[in-house]
């Protein structure tokens, strides 16, 4: 038997945390949103999908597989391959975008890359069931961390952004 409720509620986290984050940067760009704003929200949208999808996957997995160390074993080796093919590559391409890098400081970018290096590496030791054994624990931590990368971007969205043009401004 595999206990969701942690999961769930990660995934409804992540979830709110998309919507919060679009309406902040809807209401802070006055509906103009400048293109370093895009890049972070982009980086918010596609982390929450995957935290809400990826919180869901042992649960559909565990109708299938009785034992529960497989189940998050299972689990991890497809957010491993998931975050090796799409996070990792769409992480540094988003980093590396002039727009973000002409108004985050260097600071901010290793920062938000330290998350997802330490939520892959959870999992992978889920993967692969070594020094422990597969786990509910490394797999939450591991969303976990991912979601605090959502907010490390959030805070970024809010405190580093383009100066906003006025419609006066802009004519």
């Amino acid at each position: 038997m595999v206990n969701h409720e942690a999961l769930f509620t990660l995934s409804e986290i992540a979830v709110t945390m998309i919507g919060v984050s679009g309406l902040v940067a809807i209401f802070l760009s006055k509906g103009n949103l400048q293109p370093a704003d895009r890049v972070r929200f982009v980086l918010i949208l596609g982390l929450g999908i995957l935290v809400a999808f990826f919180a869901y996957i042992p649960y559909w997995m565990s109708k299938y597989v009785t034992d529960a160390s497989s189940v998050w074993q299972f689990s991890s080796i497809l957010a491993v391959l998931a975050v090796s093919a799409l996070v990792i590559p769409l992480g540094i391409l988003m980093h590396a975008r002039e727009a973000l890098q002409a108004v985050v400081p260097k600071l901010v970018h290793l920062g938000a890359s330290i998350f997802p290096l330490l939520a892959f590496i959870a999992h992978l030791i889920n993967a692969v069931s070594w020094p422990i054994n597969a786990n509910s624990t490394l797999y939450e931590v591991a969303l976990f961390l991912i979601i605090l990368n959502m907010t490390f971007h959030f805070g970024s969205l809010v405190l580093y952004r383009e100066p906003t043009l006025s419609v006066s401004e802009r004519k």
